[in-house]
């Protein structure tokens, strides 16, 4: 079992009940390169850090890595360059989760997005797309150029497409259901604009290929880097935990009604140690919180948080972790019975078939001996 060392600014992405991390700075700042997923099928307790069942990957031809960006499609991972200690110049990184390899993969055409940091990316798997968006370039100035990243047809090609109105960087993306993309905090080029991207996000259509600012109504969310935000695929919820606030860590806690883009503030049980920088993921009706600093010591963390998004008027964070079975028994229960249901249905099409082929041979023998009756006739 593979025991990661603690870090920030790393990447993640869930595939299944696996969740892939990569990259992050340790403690002295060092970026790392090690990769590795922890298997949420498994329980275990955030209070016992030896419950946890990590398994390191290989990382061939990875370099050390952070503030990167992960997504998947296509039966793979995309890690987008970012702050690389030895290779600035590739933007893309692919891992084949069957073969097991990380490989720098050729892009067809001349044109490509300029080396960026603290951008957002988001893939559309049920068209292979990718959408690679905004960040900072190397000199630090927020961008507003959106490529699509092509990866159909076993050849990947960018397209640049539609820029937003405003250069933004340092948020959270996520696609929602309804094809738009929501680019949610971060800021642009004055910090008096910087809470706007809260109170009025950017969105981008991937339908219609067109930008627009949704203001929202609610609570106030203050703005804070280095927080993280999830969809419930459920009911529309986007949950945002953490970040800095003012240079103090928080562990505010807010949710994101997009049904009617409403902010609130919700009561929250057992809060957790502020935590910030870290990577967070939905699984089992869970937010699932993974390293990140801590403000006691302003320090990276390897402790996991759990948050309990069952009661949608108290959250709770927990400490103990039991998957869901009956999902996994489920998926097998169906497997199971079309099986079975195949396998009934094979029998009754021989049956059926051979009483078929039966019948025909007893008319055939009836034709023939009628015919011969006729003959002697």
């Amino acid at each position: 079992m593979y025991n990661p060392p603690s870090r920030f600014r790393h990447a993640s992405i869930l595939i299944g009940s696996k969740w892939y991390i990569t990259g992050g700075f340790n403690y002295k700042g060092k970026s790392l390169s090690d990769f590795f997923y922890l298997d949420l099928s498994n329980p275990f307790s955030t209070k016992n850090l030896d419950t946890l069942q990590y398994k390191q990957l290989n990382d061939n031809g990875l370099t050390p890595n952070a503030w990167c960006n992960t997504v998947t499609t296509n039966n793979m991972i995309y890690l987008f360059g970012c702050l690389m200690v030895s290779d600035k110049t590739s933007l893309v990184y692919q891992y084949s989760i069957n073969s097991d390899k990380w490989i720098n993969p050729p892009i067809a055409g001349t044109t490509s997005p300029v080396h960026r940091i603290q951008n957002g990316v988001v893939a559309n798997d049920s068209t292979g797309r990718i959408y690679y968006f905004g960040g900072r370039n190397d000199t630090y100035k927020p961008l507003n150029d959106m490529w699509i990243l092509d990866t159909n047809n076993n050849q990947l090609s960018w397209q640049q497409i539609t820029s937003a109105p405003l250069q933004i960087c340092c948020f959270s993306a996520i696609l929602l259901q309804d094809g738009y993309i929501l680019y949610i905090g971060g800021f642009s080029n004055s910090t008096d604009t910087r809470n706007r991207f809260l109170r009025n996000i950017t969105r981008y259509n991937i339908n219609s290929n067109e930008w627009d600012l949704k203001s929202t109504k609610g609570d106030s969310v203050v703005h804070r880097p280095g927080f993280s935000a999830i969809l419930v695929p459920a009911d529309g919820r986007i949950i945002l935990y953490g970040g800095v606030k003012d240079d103090v860590f928080t562990n505010d806690l807010a949710v994101l009604d997009t049904t009617k883009y409403e902010w609130s503030l919700p009561e929250v049980k057992d809060k957790p140690k502020p935590k910030s920088y870290h990577t967070a993921c939905f699984y089992d009706n869970f937010m699932i919180v993974a390293f990140g600093i801590l403000n006691d010591d302003n320090q990276p963390d390897s402790g996991i948080y759990l948050l309990d998004l069952t009661d949608k008027s108290t959250y709770k964070w927990v400490t103990d972790f039991k998957p869901n079975k009956s999902i996994g028994d489920g998926n097998r229960n169906i497997i199971i019975g079309a099986s079975i249901g195949a396998v009934i249905f094979s029998i009754l099409v021989s049956f059926f078939s051979y009483r078929f082929y039966k019948k025909r041979k007893r008319n055939s023998q009836r034709e023939s001996s009628k015919i011969a009756v006729d003959d002697f006739n």
